[in-house]
């Protein structure tokens, strides 16, 4: 069984008690949730499915939205991420080297001037779209909506289904991935 986290720790957490934050709730996690809840909030984990206690901890996890499933087929990963808000990190001390479109996608979430889905990152990767200054800010959101959002995008779920589909989807997958791993981004 296949996860994703999504939450941010909170200050005062221990090694017997996680405390996540999400949604403006605060939850405490013990024993087996906080294992699989840390096992998969730098990327995707695998629970052992066999196992009936995990399959309920995860089914906990998942109904109070700390971790989002992710399905065995190829797209999976790109529907469990578009259930995500995608939020930079406050920066490190240590920081990886981020690759070219990992920096770009970072780029983006950091001074698009609204907060980016899954969906509209792949659509601004396949239209070859790259952060210019008359898209970047909250002065110019509109332009970057308007670029992203046309007659056959604008209805829920539209552009998550066509984006499905997109060529670059599993690339800017891995790059969303990357700086999930690289500590660069959290998932909300």
């Amino acid at each position: 069984m296949k996860y994703i986290s999504k939450g941010i720790v909170a200050e005062g957490s221990t090694e017997h008690i996680l405390k996540i934050q999400r949604g403006g709730y605060e939850f405490q996690l013990t024993g087996d949730r906080a294992r699989l809840w840390l096992c998969g909030r730098f990327g995707v984990a695998d629970a052992d499915g066999t196992n009936p206690r995990y399959v309920k901890e995860l089914l906990h996890l998942k109904r109070v939205g700390l971790t989002e499933p992710v399905g065995e087929e190829p797209e999976g990963v790109y529907r469990a991420l578009t259930q995500c808000v995608l939020v930079p990190a406050k920066a490190g001390k240590l920081r990886a080297p981020l690759n070219p479109l990992e920096s770009q996608t970072l780029q983006w979430l950091r001074e698009a001037g609204l907060r980016l889905t899954m969906a509209e990152l792949v659509f601004l990767r396949e239209h070859g779209i790259a952060p210019r200054t008359e898209l970047l800010g909250e002065e110019n959101r509109q332009a970057l909506t308007e670029a992203i959002y046309t007659q056959d995008t604008i209805f829920d779920n539209v552009l998550e289904a066509q984006m499905e589909r997109a060529a670059c989807r599993e690339e800017m997958v891995r790059a969303v991935l990357g700086l999930l791993k690289k500590k660069r981004i959290v998932l909300l």
